[in-house]
């Protein structure tokens, strides 16, 4: 792992612990091109020739009011780590994770996954 991603994961950590970014798995995860907004976790600009994840948090359970957070797919990949890695550690049972831990082909902080054919 590199250290960027140590990094990113340390700051996703934090994020989580302070409540700046929420801790359990979104409603919807949407993708495209950068909405000039800045990353919620490392809170650089995500500029329009750059890949965006939205990711979106219901609000009172309700779809209507929805809690959205803007992020480089990097950045979204060590939040979504650090989720499930604080997810298993609440659990009683061992986690088994897949090779791709669900995140996009190449990965990214956190994954396992090998870059190769789409």
């Amino acid at each position: 792992m590199d250290e960027e991603c140590t990094t990113l994961r340390d700051s996703a950590r934090e994020a989580i612990k302070s409540g700046r970014l929420p801790s359990g798995k979104p409603a919807r995860t949407l993708g495209g091109l950068g909405s000039g907004r800045s990353c919620a976790l490392c809170s650089t600009l995500l500029l329009p020739t750059q890949m965006e994840i939205e990711i979106e948090f219901n609000r009172n359970g309700s779809m209507q009011e929805l809690d959205k957070y803007h992020l480089h797919p990097r950045c979204f990949a060590a939040l979504e780590f650090e989720i499930q890695s604080l997810s298993a550690q609440g659990s009683r049972h061992t986690l088994t994770r897949r090779i791709n831990d669900g995140m996009m082909p190449g990965g990214g902080c956190g994954t396992t996954a090998k870059p190769g054919p789409a």
